[in-house]
């Protein structure tokens, strides 16, 4: 399963990245950095990381409102 929390932590980072450097932001800009660390934390934590697919088909929400709106709005 690191294999897969690896993975997952990878496509956060590079979602993140290719909105970051759409969005005209500096290389590592303050929003997004906050973001990914959010994300990273909430992937790792998971209570269901053994067994899920998607965090967007999860019965669990883990994400809070204004965290889970901006993934979403990558």
């Amino acid at each position: 399963m690191k294999n897969k929390l690896n993975q997952e932590i990878r496509v956060l980072e590079e979602m993140i990245s290719i909105h970051c450097s759409g969005m005209n932001h500096s290389k590592s800009c303050k929003e997004c950095e906050e973001l990914l660390s959010y994300a990273v934390k909430k992937s790792e934590t998971c209570p269901h990381r053994n067994t899920k697919s998607f965090c967007s088909v999860c019965e669990a929400h883990c994400y809070d409102s204004d965290h889970r709106n901006a993934i979403r709005a990558l």
